[in-house]
């Protein structure tokens, strides 16, 4: 019945007889394209997305929404037998005339934008990945190139276009709404439907940066060490894994290599300087590839005034590398760079954050290495940790606009966020490469706690299913949160009835 209810106001802007295939190719996470929903719909406005929500909250619907479909887990932006939203052909780009504002449709994703900015010689606070969308990114956060400069996405948000729980459509400001625009600035979609998001622009100035790919030249002795020497059987995993410890000692021996202690040791570094050049940018993650056998160390570096090898890079910058593609670029450039190493498939995140310490980190490390080498025989598996700084002065940003609601303060910093990132093919693996994932996670935590350099905060747009992100921004911020929810959406259309993404 809803589905015809909502033909009837949208016509064929609703699919739910036979659903298109390709209307599911754009999400990321295999997950989430085998999800299967009642129906589809295609707002091509504002007042689309006002009719819809109607329709489902007359019927008591259960719906998700998607912007770009980034988000790994099952039903995040799919909904499972239910009405999903698809807010793609929401797409509109309009800079304004003194190119400080840029009217931006929450179904763009980042390369559209990126590419309408270009010739105006301006960029916003936008992902570091092409194929991200808007919303979900600006929602949740929104981490850039240039976040060290001027904030994270959700702080470079002037006016959010807002669908409400009853329909209506609202200009949310901080003037005229503090409450509603804090709660929007790191509330996810539990507050209404966002239709377009007016952001602050910035100069795009070119950078110099790109992808460092490093080797571990200690794996052999780590693994004894941790008790988990790798023992020589005739399978075709043990030949693949001896035949890359081979090549791995040749080219360590040239020095192409560094250690787990050295990773610890360079992030630390980088926090140090960074805190005192806001134009560097780096994070660095650890990767198995179980088709290789192989650890490596995939690093990106980035610095707003095109500085090669400037200070806060430190060690990182200095290491040889196998592979390296830095170049002096626009963020766009570098942006499609990494959406080219991000592929799809079976997917999961997680994530935890800590108080900068290099010896945690080293152990973190090893607590990778231990659980990783437990499923290393799975086919096609990735395993990794992607490691990144959040500095006291990118904190410094979250202050401005009448700050946000993430919890985090300048004091806090620098911080370590760490995100437990896994991808594989065969959905027999699906427990077991979740199991790996926490137990990670949650070794790592525990280690943390025990030393007393765990911080509470989880980055929503890498956490999993199973995580409390708004219980992690503290007790204070949940109940203002809970009490704007209640203000402005009293029947909980936005939790209740749309139970697949994080609710307050």
């Amino acid at each position: 019945m809803s589905q015809r209810a909502l033909v009837n106001v949208l016509g064929e802007k609703v699919h739910y007889q036979e659903i298109p295939s390709s209307l599911f190719d754009a999400y990321f996470s295999t997950q989430q394209q085998e999800v299967v929903p009642a129906c589809v719909v295609l707002p091509g406005s504002a007042q689309d997305v006002s009719q819809a929500i109607k329709v489902i909250t007359q019927h008591e619907c259960i719906f998700a929404v998607k912007s770009g479909g980034h988000a790994m887990f099952t039903g995040a932006s799919n909904a499972p037998e239910g009405i999903t939203i698809d807010l793609r052909n929401l797409n509109s780009l309009q800079i304004s005339d003194d190119r400080k504002i840029t009217a931006i449709g929450s179904g763009n994703r980042w390369l559209n934008v990126y590419d309408y900015l270009d010739p105006f010689n301006v960029t916003v606070v936008g992902g570091r990945d092409v194929d991200v969308g808007v919303g979900g990114f600006l929602l949740g956060g929104g981490i850039s190139f240039i976040s060290r400069r001027h904030g994270w996405g959700l702080d470079n948000v002037y006016n959010y276009e807002l669908v409400l729980a009853n329909g209506s459509i609202s200009i949310i400001h901080r003037a005229s709404n503090p409450d509603l625009y804090w709660a929007l600035r790191g509330g996810g979609k539990n507050f209404g439907i966002v239709t377009r998001f007016d952001m602050f622009t910035h100069v795009d100035t070119e950078m110099w940066g790109g992808v460092n790919i490093l080797l571990l030249d200690d794996m052999h002795d780590r693994l004894a060490i941790l008790g988990i020497p790798r023992k020589f059987e005739w399978t075709t995993t043990a030949l693949i894994g001896k035949t890359a410890e081979y090549i791995n000692k040749l080219i360590c021996k040239v020095g192409y290599c560094i250690s787990v202690d050295d990773v610890a040791s360079m992030l630390g570094e980088i926090a140090l300087e960074a805190e005192n050049d806001i134009f560097a940018h780096a994070w660095a993650v650890p990767i198995f590839f179980s088709s290789s056998q192989t650890y490596l160390i995939s690093a990106e570096m980035n610095h707003g005034k095109g500085v090669e090898g400037a200070p806060g890079f430190g060690a990182l910058h200095r290491a040889k590398k196998v592979y390296k593609t830095n170049r002096v670029a626009r963020t766009a450039d570098f942006a499609r760079e990494i959406t080219t190493l991000n592929t799809g498939g079976r997917c999961s995140y997680e994530t935890a954050t800590f108080k900068l310490d290099a010896d945690l980190q080293k152990d973190i490390m090893h607590i990778y290495i231990e659980e990783t080498e437990k499923i290393r025989h799975l086919k096609h598996l990735l395993s990794s940790i992607p490691m990144q700084i959040i500095t006291k002065a990118e904190i410094a940003h979250f202050l401005k606009n009448g700050s946000n609601c993430l919890g985090l303060d300048p004091g806090d910093g620098p911080l370590l966020l760490l995100e437990t990132a896994m991808l594989w093919t065969d959905p027999k693996d699906d427990a077991t490469v979740l199991q790996t994932s926490k137990n990670i996670l949650d070794r790592s935590i525990a280690l943390a706690k025990e030393r007393g350099l765990h911080h509470p905060f989880l980055y929503q747009n890498y956490a999993g299913k199973r995580q409390d992100v708004f219980g992690s921004y503290g007790e204070k911020n949940l109940a203002r949160l809970r009490k704007i929810r209640d203000e402005y959406d009293p029947d909980h259309v936005f939790t209740r009835l749309s139970p697949g993404y994080f609710n307050v």
